[in-house]
């Protein structure tokens, strides 16, 4: 039986006064039995605040476990195919929430959709290779810090593939009025350049013309990279190791035995570790500063005169603080037992 809140007070009160369940059965218009079997029902919530009704979700329960388990099935599947994935386990009766309601049950269970950066797809013995070499130089970090020298190609395009620009305005500026990230599709230009640092520095930096193969590097070393390693010999009294990847023009019997001749030790350096190659860091650092110095350059010799512009503004400080990265790089090379890293 339901009483409105003034009955309810008024029988709580004519109780008080020790009035009869036959006179506060008259008083409101009930059986003397009725108010009775009311009273003792809630006399004891009397001094209780209203009971809250609490709307069931229609995620809570299994249909929330179910969202959980596709999601964690498939980490990469859309809102509309988690709910198409759900919708076909549940009953012909039982209502499929939305893609809002998916996507706000995702939100506040701490599910996000990120977006995985791009890494090499390294192969298992190309990943043993990678862990025994941190762990072989973990050991003797100083000398692969203080005495090698650091080289790698890079290709610098007239305007960046895939770059993304982010442009901040108000809400109510129209798209028309923005300015574009423009895209080219088909012709420009890009030059290669090959250049090496090491804790003294930067060293030479090289423009380089059509393809590379294993003479035209042969030439490239005995021009810049032979003068190099005696420079430091003569100045800092140090026995360089010469740092290289392992494109194929570099690995051949020619450049293998030039380079002895000339008694330049190499490191052993594993495949697929551009991660580990702090020059990398260097070449990302001095594209980013000629696109925002220079903006798109209008010639081929432009764009090289843009390069070595900032490659010889260079700060000695920068070239010490990659390298002192090694350290790092090889002990999360060891954590992650060979696998790709941040770097």
């Amino acid at each position: 039986m339901t009483y409105s809140e003034e009955t309810k007070e008024k029988i709580f009160a004519m109780k008080d006064l020790n009035c009869s369940w036959k006179v506060i059965g008259t008083a409101i218009g009930k059986s003397a039995n009725a108010v009775k079997k009311w009273y003792c029902k809630n006399r004891e919530n009397r001094n209780l605040p209203p009971k809250t009704k609490v709307s069931k979700k229609i995620t809570d329960g299994r249909i929330g476990l179910k969202i959980k388990q596709i999601v964690q099935d498939t980490p990469n599947a859309s809102l509309s195919e988690v709910r198409s994935s759900l919708g076909s386990s549940l009953t012909h009766n039982t209502p499929c929430p939305s893609r809002a309601t998916i996507h706000r049950y995702l939100k506040d269970n701490n599910f996000k959709m990120i977006k995985l950066l791009k890494k090499p797809l390294i192969s298992i013995k190309n990943i043993q290779k990678r862990y025994q070499f941190a762990q072989e130089n973990l050991g003797n970090l100083d000398k692969l810090v203080r005495a090698t020298i650091w080289s790698d190609e890079t290709t610098v395009r007239k305007h960046p593939k895939g770059l993304e620009i982010y442009f901040r305005c108000h809400s109510g500026t129209s798209k028309e009025d923005l300015p574009i990230n423009p895209q080219i599709q088909m012709g420009g230009f890009s030059v290669m350049f090959w250049g090496c640092f090491s804790i003294y520095g930067v060293g030479p930096l090289v423009a380089l013309e059509g393809s590379q193969n294993q003479h035209t590097y042969k030439d490239l070393l005995e021009e810049y990279l032979i003068p190099e390693i005696r420079a430091a010999k003569d100045y800092f009294d140090m026995d360089m190791t010469f740092m290289q990847d392992n494109a194929p023009c570099h690995k051949t019997k020619l450049i293998s035995e030039f380079l002895a001749l000339n008694n330049v030790p190499v490191l052993d350096w594993p495949p697929q570790s551009p991660d580990l190659n702090p020059i990398e860091n260097l070449w990302a650092i001095i594209k980013r500063k000629r696109l925002k110095k220079f903006g798109i350059p209008g010639t081929r010799d432009e764009l090289i005169d843009q390069i070595f512009t900032i490659w010889d503004q260079i700060e000695l400080e920068l070239c010490q603080k990659l390298l002192d990265s090694m350290e790092n790089r090889l002990t999360e090379t060891v954590r992650l037992r060979g696998r790709s890293t941040k770097y």
